[in-house]
Order: structure tokens, then C-alpha cells, then sequence
């Protein structure tokens, strides 16, 4: 909290010494104890007052008075601290303190009836000013006086016991011999005294002239010096006549405050816009008089209640300004900033001159809020983080929630923790659960959240432990691709108990669907595009997006729906925020929180990459990202983490997988018919080719007729996207299968993507195979390494790849370790990620089932030795008889 300094006069007066009290605002009500006041001072204000209390006298008094005293030779220092602030009051009125042009004492001696008086001036050489008419004079080191709003010194050779003869009014002279005996003393102190005028004649009436300054435009940059003498304005060529070094003295000021003289027109001076409106600010502070184009007086700011409040509709700002007794409430200054201006009017022949360290906070927070009437300026939540608008606000102005939400999204270890709900059926890993604290926190206030952890963190374990906590809300939409919505099934039945969802999917989904009886909806991108009408029917709690790269571009179908979804919280996961432009990072935050990203940032932004972006956009986009990676967790992860990917063929594949696995099961009804003995080798054949379309509908193109060849498959896509990811994030992967064909396939896509990669298959001799090994071990650009299973499933040494793809499932759980063991050696310091695929509803998840119930299959299957007999129930269950 700010901490106002104020000079008291009648208590300096009494001791002797300088003495400063401490108030807590500008009303000067309550004096503070030294105690008070660092209490509730912030860091700038408790050093001031910790060096004004080690320059105190009273400092080892007992009495303990409600001020501290300076003595004269440390009172100048202690003045310098003060200002530095900009809070030094006398009289309640804030000073402007001038340390740079010192100033002259001036005795001009006049004689009357016999008698010699002294009136002491004060000034340069021309253009001097009464002492007496000052408001304090205090004698120092160096001596000094106060002014209207002026705080000057006396040229810093001036000995005090000139000024102290000034204070004790030793301005009578008896006789000629006092006056030569004064004379003699200044000559003895020549250079340490004040200048002495026996022939200085001050015209009877005149009187003292006052600068005016009138603005010949809207801002101020040309003007007119003017001068006003008791009820006469005297012109430029008038002053000059009249007292040139007076006007010298102010003509001066009016350029070291940026203004330049018109060499033609006399009286007028010319600056930039900026240059007129900080010359402004200055003049005022001096205590000139500034008249606005429409010959209304410029009235300074003496006081800003400024406050800004959290609601749930967004922030918003309230408040008056103060402009020398006269207040005005922001509606004006809105206004006024809309159009460029920092005039505020107040009344007919009054306006405000727009607080200089308020003008550009307040037009920031115009441009981009606004108007809500009575309620203020209203500005998004996302603002609260913009230091442009909250420069303009002191401790005292911003309300708890805004200082408490400012604090955690500058630091998310400021956060509290926040426990998963009793529905949630896991454990949470420490950094796992400050993701749970984060997203609930952001959750609170409104805004939405990017969690871009590293692949393999656990982000869905995350979301759903949220889930646990504001299932009950309302509805929740969690819309992911295609072939994850399985995966995300089974985490929500394996995490939620006593869970309502619903996966909108099939051909009968809108007729099962009972959305007043579901608390999470899943679904994917392409039936949220198909029925996007039904889905816009709702306001949703909640709107998670998975994989939300998928709207990287706005321009898109998919993106313009997303857009239109009603909903009071959002959050979108992925591993790769930025794939190759940064503007895919704008269209995220366009979905999570639409006011967020100006079109000013965007093109300011050249920046290509995440990692790269501009510092003061990091700073930005940094409250609302949430990114982790594997080595920055890596001690609280298993040295292996195995995960098993669920996905869903698309129609077109999947309704050639049904033709293909209708003509397998035929097939074999035939084949069982009669016969008591289960025909393997031929079965296994049924298997292979099921297997291989699973892999991809082209290894079985040969068994289709041209009418039914299928050329996408969604397992495929799903690698390559993941294997351009890890090779974003500057990792390696090894990709295991059975197949050589499916190599071939993988190795053509990664050069249509221009993507370096190793391969090991069996038809590789030994210098070959030895090549690749070494080029992807020691080449960080090559990856990744596409290994058939016969060929590299045992032996090799990998340890420079940290994920393992087993692109089709082996029944045979040691081969599987093998593969994997080809990166998790031992001694290797980070963790491996394993992954293997497997699509739902095929022969694939069939006999991932048996793995579990039958290891005779397993081994059966992939064991051509093997001579175990098979039950035709088993049979049955794999080929749905």
C-alpha cells in the first residue's frame, strides 16, 4: 500500500528541524506511527522509511511522537528519497520538487524616513520574486523553500544564517552604520551570501506577472505565452517591454519543457503531440495557467479513485478522477479516450487534463473494454494479466480476487491443492496433480487452459481427475478424434465410479441419446460437424478438446463449429500446441478464450515456433499454458511407462474389415463342418490376412475386387501424426511390426513428409543393417527406426530412443519385451514410453481378450511349431459363431 510523506510547517517550526508524517492515503486524516506505516508500506515505501528513520533525531528519544524530525544537514538527502516516490505533500497539496535550477537570494534594501528594510527576492538575476510570499523556508544544506506546488533550493554555496535572518524577520536596519556593517558582511562572505540591491526601486503598483499558456489547437501543439499582472493579460511584445528577464525566465521554462520557438510570430511555440502533452503535464506541475483552444481553463489531476472488480461477467472498472477540487466520473474520460483525447470536460469554462500515469493504462483499458453504463468499463478476464491496464492501480485499487488470481497465474506453485473428487478412482503423480489445481483454478475464474504436456504425461488422467470435481455442474462435451474415442471411454469407465456418459457414436446415436441423463458426452470431431445443430441445442459446463490441433486452422468446417458451441469453461489438450506456424497456437486460444489474441499480436508476431516466440507474447500466452516434458518430470516417472492406444476404424475401412471378416468366418464354418480335428494351419491363414487388413486394407488389396480397395486406414494415419510429433519434440522412436509391407508403407509417407528415418528388415546383410544402426544412433535428425520384428526383435542396443511403437499387438508377451528392451537398457537415465495399437471391434482385440485367458492361444498363434489342440468354442469366440 502507497505511503504519503507530508512536511508539517507549525511542527518544523517549533523544533527546529524538519518534520514528516506518515498517512496512509490523501484525505491526511489519521497520522501513522513509524510502526503503522511499515506495516502496510510497500517495498520502495518501507526503504524510504527505514532511511528516514536512521536520519531521524527522535530516533533514540523517549518521547515517541506521531512524526520523525530530520536535522538541517540530513534534511536534503531524506528529500530526495521522498520524491523519488512522488508522494512529498505540503499542506495537503503534492509537491513538484525542482533539485536542478537552484536559485539566488536577492536582499534589496530601501530607506524610509532614515531606516534601512530588507526584502529578501529570490530568483536569477532578472525576473525575481518575493521570498516572503513563499509558503516555507526552511534553512538547510542546502537551504530551500516551498512554493504553490513548488519545491526549490537556493543555490547550494548560500550559508543558513542568511536564510535563518530571513526566518526570524532581522529585515530592520537602524541607521547607516547597521547598513554598512550588512554590507561588510556580505562582501567578507562574497560567494556564500546573497546578493545585495541598494538601487533596486520596485514601481509603486506594479504587480507581479504570472505566465498563461493558450493552446491554439485540440492538443496543444502550438500555443501562446501570455502573461497576467493582477486583472491586466499582457501580450508577448507587451511583457518584453515591460520586465524582459522575467520573460526570459518563463520563456525559458516553456522550452526546457519541450516546446521550440516560432521564429516568426512572436509569443508562439510549436511541439510534437507526445512532446506538447508531457510539456503540459510539466507546466501545470510549476503552476502555470493552461487555457485549452476553446479558452477553458487546464485543470491538473489531484486524485485518482480508480477500481477494478472481478464478476463473473468479466472485470470491471470504476472510479472518478479528481481535477483541483473538481470530480468527474470515468464515463467522461471514456469518452474522451475513444477519441484520442486526454481533455476531460468539467464544466463550461473547466476541463481535465488526464492523469500522466493514468492516460495510457486507462486508454489501453478503453480500447480494448467496453462501455457498461453504470457498472464501468468492462474488460475481459483474460486482461487481468495486462500490465498496460493495471499500472493504472495501486494494492488499494484491485479488488482480493483479482490480487489472488494475478499472484497464481504468475506462479502456479502459489496455487492450493485441490484433491480429485470421491468418483475418482486413480492416484495422482505430484506433478499430475499441480495440472489438477491448475485446471480447477482457471476453472473458477472462467478461463480456459492449454495442457500441452509432453506425450506419455498422463494429460487425460488429468482432465478427468478435474471431471471428478464438476461432473455434477452440468453437461460436459469432450470432443476428441475419431480414434481416440475409445481410449477415452475406457479411461473414464477405468478413473469415474458411478459415472453417466454417453459415446456419441454409430449409425443409432441421436435416437439413443438422452442428454438430460448424461453428465459427459464423448464424441469426435466428424459426427460434432454432422450433427452440429443438435449439438448447438446445448450450454455446456464444460468443452474439453482432445488432440486440438485438429483446429489449428480457423478458417476450417471443424474450427467454425468448435466456435459455436455455447460453453462456461474450456480446456484443450495436446502435445503439440504448434506444429509449424505459430498462428495454429492463435486459432487455439480463438476457441479457448475468443478475446484473447489481438489482431495487433498476431501481426506483430514473426516468430515461426512455440519455443520462439517473443517474450512479451510468452509472457502473454504463459498463464494459461500448462507444459511439461519428460525430462523435466522425469523422477517421478516409471523407468517404462506401457500404454495400450484403442482405436475405431472409419466407415469406409471398417465396412471392408465386415465384408472381408464375413468372407473369413464363412470360410471356416465350412472348414469345421464334419471335421473333428481344427484345421490351424488354415485357421492361422484366416487370422493372418484379418491381421493385415487391421495393419492396412492395402496388405489385403490382392483378396479385393477394385470396387472394394480401401486406401485409408486411421491406425496408419495415427502413426505418422505421432511420429512427426515426436520428432517436433526432439526425440527418437522405434516402430516395430511383423510385416515388412507395412514398412514399405511407413517408409513412403515419412519421404512424402521429408521426414529422415533408419529401417532394419531381414533382407538387409550384415554391412547394411550395421549403416542404419549407426546412423540413427549417432545422427539426432534420423528418426524413426522402422525395425521388423524377425529382424531386430532381439540383440540391438537402443537406448537413444525414448518411445516404442508396436504398430500391430504380438500375442506372445516376451516378444514384446524384447522389442521393448531394445531402448529400456539398463543405465539409461530416461524414461521409455511404449505404446501398443490396437483397433477396437477386430481380430485384434479378440485376442488381446484370450491373451488374457488362454496362453496356449497366444503362443498358438504366433508359434508355427505349435501342436496344442483348440476347443472349437475358442474358435467360436474368435470368429463370432
Amino acid at each position: 500500500m502507497p505511503i504519503h510523506f507530508a512536511i508539517l510547517p507549525k511542527e518544523s517550526e517549533e523544533k527546529g528541524a524538519l518534520a514528516l508524517a506518515f498517512f496512509e492515503n490523501e484525505v491526511f486524516q489519521k497520522r501513522l506511527t513509524e510502526a503503522e506505516a511499515l506495516r502496510i508500506a510497500g517495498s520502495k515505501e518501507k526503504q524510504a522509511i527505514q532511511e528516514l528513520s536512521k536520519a531521524s533525531i527522535t530516533q533514540n528519544s523517549k518521547e515517541k511522537p506521531d512524526y520523525i524530525l530530520i536535522s538541517a544537514s540530513k534534511t536534503f538527502a531524506c528529500l530526495k528519497t521522498i520524491a523519488a516516490l512522488g508522494r512529498l505533500y505540503f499542506n495537503k497539496i503534492k509537491l513538484v520538487p525542482d533539485f536542478f535550477s537552484e536559485v539566488n537570494l536577492f536582499f534589496q534594501i530601501q530607506e524610509k524616513e532614515g531606516k534601512y528594510f530588507i526584502i529578501p527576492f529570490y530568483g536569477k538575476e532578472e525576473g525575481l520574486q518575493p521570498l516572503l510570499e513563499c509558503d516555507f523556508i526552511f534553512p538547510g544544506n542546502p537551504n530551500w523553500f516551498i512554493k504553490g506546488m513548488l519545491l526549490k533550493t537556493f543555490h547550494t554555496d548560500l550559508e543558513s544564517k542568511w536564510v535563518k535572518k530571513v526566518k526570524k524577520g532581522e529585515l530592520y536596519l537602524e541607521n547607516k552604520e547597521e547598513l554598512k556593517n550588512l554590507i561588510d558582511e556580505v562582501n567578507e562572505d562574497e560567494g556564500f551570501a546573497p546578493k545585495v540591491r541598494l538601487n533596486f526601486n520596485e514601481k509603486e503598483g506594479d504587480e507581479e506577472a504570472f505566465p498563461r499558456l493558450k493552446l491554439k489547437d485540440r492538443f496543444g501543439t502550438e500555443v501562446e505565452i501570455t502573461f497576467k499582472a493582477g486583472d491586466q493579460i499582457l501580450s508577448y511584445p507587451e511583457m518584453a517591454k515591460k520586465d524582459k528577464g522575467t520573460l526570459s525566465y518563463y520563456e525559458k521554462d516553456l522550452m526546457e519543457a519541450g516546446y521550440e520557438k516560432n521564429r516568426a510570430i512572436e509569443g508562439i511555440f510549436s511541439a510534437g503531440t507526445e512532446k506538447a502533452k508531457n510539456a503540459l503535464y510539466f507546466l501545470l506541475e510549476c503552476g502555470w495557467q493552461v487555457f485549452d483552444y476553446l479558452d477553458r481553463e487546464v485543470l491538473l489531476s489531484s486524485k485518482n479513485d480508480l477500481h477494478l472488480n472481478y464478476e463473473k461477467e468479466g472485470l470491471f472498472l470504476k472510479g472518478a478522477l479528481s481535477f483541483q477540487g473538481q470530480e468527474t466520473d470515468l464515463k467522461e474520460a471514456y469518452h474522451a479516450l475513444k477519441k484520442d483525447d486526454y481533455f476531460i470536460p468539467l464544466s463550461k469554462d473547466k476541463v481535465g487534463l488526464l492523469p500522466k500515469e493514468a492516460y495510457k493504462p486507462l486508454k489501453e483499458a478503453i480500447r480494448i473494454g467496453q462501455d457498461a453504463g453504470s457498472k464501468g468499463i468492462r474488460l475481459e478476464k483474460t486482461q487481468m494479466l495486462n500490465e498496460k491496464v493495471l499500472s493504472a492501480f495501486d494494492e488499494t485499487g484491485m479488488d482480493s480476487k483479482i490480487k489472488t488470481l494475478k499472484a497464481n497465474l504468475s506462479n502456479f506453485g502459489n496455487i492450493s491443492e485441490t484433491k480429485p473428487g470421491p468418483s475418482f478412482k486413480g492416484s495422482l503423480r505430484h506433478y499430475q496433480q499441480i495440472g489438477l489445481n491448475w485446471l480447477f483454478f482457471l476453472k473458477q475464474y472462467g478461463l480456459g487452459g492449454l495442457l500441452a504436456d509432453d506425450m506419455g504425461l498422463g494429460k487425460t488422467v488429468q482432465v478427468i481427475a478435474l471431471l471428478s470435481l464438476i461432473k455434477e455442474e452440468g453437461k460436459h462435451l469432450i470432443v476428441v478424434p475419431t480414434s481416440l474415442l475409445f481410449n477415452w471411454q475406457r479411461e473414464l469407465e477405468k478413473f469415474l465410479r458411478d459415472i453417466c456418459f454417453y459415446c456419441h457414436n454409430g449409425k443409432d446415436r441421436l435416437e439413443e441419446l438422452d442428454p438430460d441423463k448424461n453428465e459427459i458426452i464423448l464424441t469426435s470431431y466428424a459426427l460434432l460437424r454432422e450433427d452440429l445443430e443438435f449439438f448447438q441445442n446445448y450450454s455446456y459446463s464444460s468443452l474439453i478438446l482432445d488432440e486440438a490441433q485438429n483446429i489449428k486452422n480457423a478458417k476450417t468446417k471443424t474450427a467454425s463449429a468448435i466456435f459455436s458451441l455455447r460453453s462456461n469453461f474450456r480446456i484443450a489438450i495436446t502435445g503439440t500446441p504448434v506444429e509449424n506456424r505459430i498462428e495454429e497456437l492463435f486459432s487455439i486460444f480463438e476457441f479457448l478464450m475468443p478475446s484473447f489474441t489481438t489482431e495487433k499480436i498476431k501481426s506483430n508476431l514473426i516468430e515461426e515456433s512455440f519455443e520462439g516466440m517473443g517474450s512479451s507474447t510468452r509472457k502473454k500466452f504463459k498463464p494459461f499454458i500448462l507444459r511439461r516434458t519428460k525430462d523435466e518430470v522425469a523422477e517421478e516417472l516409471p523407468e517404462k511407462i506401457e500404454q495400450t492406444v484403442f482405436l475405431e476404424m472409419e466407415k469406409e475401412e471398417a465396412l471392408g474389415y465386415e465384408r472381408l471378416f464375413k468372407q473369413e468366418k464363412d470360410f471356416l464354418r465350412e472348414l469345421l463342418e464334419g471335421e473333428e480335428k481344427v484345421p490351424t494351419l488354415q485357421i492361422f491363414e484366416l487370422i493372418l490376412r484379418l491381421r493385415q487388413y487391421a495393419c492396412h486394407p492395402m496388405l489385403v488389396s490382392s483378396l479385393l475386387d477394385e470396387t472394394q480397395q480401401i486406401k485409408e486406414s486411421v491406425k496408419f494415419n495415427r502413426l505418422i501424426e505421432e511420429l512427426k510429433e515426436i520428432r517436433n519434440e526432439g526425440r527418437k522412436a522405434l516402430v516395430f511390426s511383423q510385416f515388412t509391407k507395412v514398412l514399405d508403407l511407413i517408409s513412403n509417407a515419412l519421404k512424402e513428409e521429408h521426414i529422415e528415418f533408419s529401417r532394419l528388415d531381414g533382407s538387409q546383410n550384415v554391412r547394411e543393417r550395421e549403416a542404419n544402426i549407426k546412423k540413427f544412433k549417432e545422427n539426432p535428425e534420423i528418426s524413426p527406426f522402422l525395425i521388423s520384428l524377425s529382424a531386430g526383435g532381439v540383440g540391438l542396443n537402443l537406448p537413444e530412443a525414448d518411445t516404442v511403437i508396436l504398430y500391430e499387438p504380438w500375442w506372445n508377451e516376451a516378444k514384446e519385451r524384447q522389442a521393448i528392451d531394445r531402448a529400456h537398457r539398463i543405465g539409461r537415465k530416461n524414461v521409455v514410453l511404449a505404446k501398443r495399437y490396437i483397433y477396437k471391434n477386430t481380430i485384434e482385440e479378440k485376442m488381446m481378450l484370450l491373451k488374457e485367458k488362454k496362453t496356449k492361444i497366444s503362443n498358438f498363434i504366433l508359434d508355427e511349431d505349435f501342436n496344442g489342440e483348440l476347443t472349437r468354442s475358442d474358435w467360436n469366440f474368435l470368429f463370432d459363431l
